[in-house]
């Protein structure tokens, strides 16, 4: 039930109880003035706990998030080894880069370098290595120790790599970690849940399903996935894009959507780039998340928890959305060649390698000025 209607019900039971008693009775006894006053207390400390305890939960992003999460994380494979011989235009998304849906244009794959979770920040290093910052109250940062690896995805709870030989590792909470068995996989996406992108084109997912969000097993000559928080988003090569999940918010409304050569899950909302550089978006719009339709010039797309993230071609960024944290003040970002977005902040990629974030650093996620080596997308 939303806060909205709570506090409507409250004020009805107030007035009812209000209006039942007679004047005369009020007047005359203290007793009842005194009942209805703590009544009316009792009522105002709980609006206040409500009310509180919802901006606690959208300020740092715990186990019931307000994100990406999320968090999008659309991967493709590495940089140096191509799964397809053959050759085709590459646009960036999310520190990866995403297949230009032309029609018979062969698929390849490139590794994400740069992914955000909910409060954490993951970036693949040159040489294979992996960093992250940020919470880690589940482990989700302990990748110190990883090697061999060609793709990051980071999700809410949760960071999963990619390994050169197709097979994939993760750290975090553990039903979305169950990855071990998963084999021959060209990309990764953590929203709540994990998904994994196969070389034949189909899809896997573990993790939260109380909304269906892993149900891809059906899905096919897909070429990139995106995990939202409890939705999950296929690009198909033709440049069509199927979704499922919740959506009570229209985020798995993009059945009509075509040109499609990138696709970005964010909490409930869903981003589609288009192949002219032009952008689209459905689901919640409460904060001006989904406001993208002016942007022009779009070569990489990312949405957050309340906010999206577009990369222009010359390197510059715009973003729009929730800016409580700052997280969409980037106009003054040159030279950028990936971004993410996370629950309340973002994060680009410097053509040097480098990495530069704004927004929400409370537990440590912004703290990438010192990231050297990122390998490029």
């Amino acid at each position: 039930m939303s806060d909205e209607v709570i506090i409507g019900l409250m004020g009805v039971i107030a007035t009812i109880i209000a209006a039942l008693i007679p004047p005369e009775t009020m007047k005359n006894s203290p007793k009842i003035k005194r009942t209805l006053v703590t009544f009316f207390s009792i009522m105002l400390a709980f609006l206040f706990v409500l009310l509180v305890g919802r901006d606690f939960y959208q300020q740092r992003g715990t186990a019931t998030p307000q994100t990406g999460v999320a968090i999008t994380q659309e991967v493709d494979i590495q940089q140096e080894t191509e799964l397809s011989t053959e050759k085709g235009p590459l646009i960036l998304l999310n520190g990866t880069q995403g297949l230009s849906m032309e029609e018979e244009t062969p698929v390849q794959w490139i590794c994400e370098t740069l992914s955000t979770g909910a409060s954490h920040t993951v970036g693949l290093r040159i040489d294979g290595t992996v960093a992250a910052v940020g919470w880690n109250d589940y482990g989700q940062c302990d990748v110190s120790d990883w090697r061999d690896i060609t793709a990051v995805a980071a999700g809410y709870f949760q960071t999963l790599g990619l390994r050169t030989d197709g097979t994939v590792v993760a750290v975090g909470l553990e039903d979305s970690c169950n990855v071990s068995e998963w084999q021959d996989m060209v990309a990764i996406a953590c929203g709540e849940h994990s998904a994994g992108l196969r070389k034949d084109g189909t899809v896997v997912a573990v993790g939260r399903n109380d909304n269906s969000q892993c149900n891809v097993s059906d899905w096919r000559d897909i070429v990139q996935v995106s995990a939202g928080w409890r939705h999950t988003v296929g690009l198909h090569k033709d440049g069509t894009v199927v979704a499922t999940g919740w959506n009570d918010y229209g985020q798995c409304n993009v059945s009509d959507w075509r040109d499609i050569t990138a696709v970005a899950a964010g909490y409930m909302y869903t981003v589609g780039l288009r192949t002219d550089g032009t952008v689209v978006a459905v689901g919640d719009n409460k904060e001006g998340q989904c406001n993208v339709l002016e942007w022009r010039d779009i070569v990489a797309v990312a949405a957050g928890e309340l906010h999206t993230v577009g990369l222009r071609k010359d390197g510059t960024v715009v973003a729009v959305g929730f800016n409580a944290w700052s997280q969409c003040d980037v106009t003054e970002w040159q030279d950028i060649v990936a971004v993410a977005a996370g629950d309340f902040y973002t994060v680009g990629l410097h053509q040097d390698g480098t990495v530069v974030a704004v927004g929400d650093n409370y537990l440590g996620q912004c703290d990438v000025s010192d990231w050297r080596d990122i390998r490029l997308p």
